[in-house]
């Protein structure tokens, strides 16, 4: 008969042997897990052993576990986080509190892409229509990549719209200026005030989604301004950034001021 996995036979050959190893011959993987566990629970050094084995990976694993869970997105996962369908639409912004704005965005691989075309179409349609703005820049919407959207209509010159991915800056005017009420940004809930010093004139070359075609784009005065607003915002920097932190309306007579 079987007595606590212990092997005894009726007679005299059974009742005084020392115990033996469960035996199952019909099982023998079975068998053999059963005679390990046996091994496991008459040999205290090896619980000991193992015990300390598992303080010891608990203690490295903690530190491991709030690490990635408290670590930040790298920035290409933020770029893609539109592709990936959790930006909903451009309706959606993302504030100076957030990494992806104050970032250095990476370049549009695809810049003629059907996609790109159709992003910046509707970050203009969201400059025209939706909310009162003259650019929008990606990260403003979650994505780390180089490109915006102008819309603007300027009294005597008529609409500018651009949709550029991957601007340049060819050149600049010695000459500045800034806007007489200074600045304001969609990403920005509180306005900082003060003059933001910016070059009267500039030349971009991009190219332009809206066009799908390779740009050059020259601007002076007011639409300056706007092309510089927006750039910076590829380069991770704020308008407020341009401010005096000391005097912010301090006035210099070099910089002309546009109403």
């Amino acid at each position: 008969m079987k007595f606590n996995g212990v092997d005894q036979t009726p007679g005299s050959n059974g009742g005084n042997k020392k115990q033996r190893k469960h035996s199952n011959k019909d099982n023998p993987v079975k068998d053999f897990f059963l005679n390990i566990w046996i091994w496991f629970k008459e040999t205290a050094w090896v619980q000991v052993v193992l015990v300390v084995v598992l303080v010891f990976a608990i203690v490295i694993s903690i530190p491991l576990i709030v690490r990635a869970a408290t670590a930040v997105k790298p920035d290409e996962d933020v770029a893609l986080s539109y592709w990936k369908g959790k930006r909903k639409n451009v309706n959606e912004m993302f504030y100076d509190t957030e990494k992806v704005i104050r970032s250095v965005a990476k370049p549009v691989e695809n810049p003629s892409s059907p996609e790109m075309k159709k992003l910046l179409e509707e970050m203009v349609q969201y400059l025209k229509d939706i909310r009162a703005g003259v650019g929008l820049a990606a990260p403003q919407i979650g994505i780390g990549e180089r490109f915006f959207a102008v819309y603007v209509d300027i009294p005597g010159k008529g609409i500018i719209q651009y949709g550029l991915i991957n601007p340049e800056v060819l050149s600049t005017s010695l000459r500045k200026c800034c806007l007489k009420y200074g600045e304001g940004c969609l990403s920005v809930a509180e306005d900082k005030e003060g003059y933001v010093p910016r070059y009267y004139k500039i030349k971009i070359k991009a190219f332009d989604a809206l066009q799908g075609k390779e740009v050059i784009v020259t601007q002076t005065g007011y639409p300056a301004i706007i092309l510089q607003h927006e750039f910076d915002h590829l380069n991770g920097i704020l308008y407020y950034d341009h401010i005096d932190k000391i005097d912010p309306w301090k006035d210099d007579p070099t910089v002309q001021k546009i109403a």
